[in-house]
């Protein structure tokens, strides 16, 4: 099982069409949930230690000791494509365990969650809205199941 651990709905309703149909498209391939962690209040930008680490809490309690965890970390290693589907397919392969991809909110992520993190993953040196970076990682999702696959797609 893929499973997808956001923080925060995704508000966008042209990013969460996207969203929604990368995971219909990625549950042909190979099963798949999104699972949302509520998004700790930021009003109050001296607060936002105690926000990030209520997020924390929330990513924590939903991640099991054996699953293998993915989380989205500008400080991470960009992949290829194929580099990512080779890693997608290990992982599937060696069974016993869920593939979480933790994607953070806007405040970031918490030390505590790098470092339970199992690979660190850089979509780009650039800076995306986490809601576009969610809908980024799907469609690689999607293309690296497809390469394992041998689906026409990635051509």
């Amino acid at each position: 099982m893929i499973r997808l651990c956001w923080v925060g709905e995704t508000r966008d309703s042209a990013f969460r069409l996207a969203e929604d149909d990368y995971l219909a498209r990625l549950g042909r391939l190979h099963p798949c949930r999104r699972e949302v962690v509520r998004e700790a209040s930021k009003r109050d930008l001296r607060a936002r230690t105690a926000c990030l680490r209520k997020d924390a809490g929330g990513v924590l309690r939903r991640i099991g000791d054996k699953d293998w965890v993915m989380l989205l970390d500008p400080g991470g290693i960009s992949l290829r494509t194929e580099e990512l589907a080779e890693l997608v397919g290990r992982r599937l392969q060696s069974g016993g365990c869920d593939l979480v991809l933790v994607g953070p909110g806007p405040w970031g992520v918490t030390d505590q969650i790098r470092h339970r993190a199992d690979f660190l993953l850089s979509l780009s040196r650039l800076t995306f809205p986490h809601e576009l970076a969610r809908v980024i990682v799907l469609e690689q999702l999607y293309r690296a199941l497809t390469i394992l696959q041998g689906h026409p797609y990635h051509k």
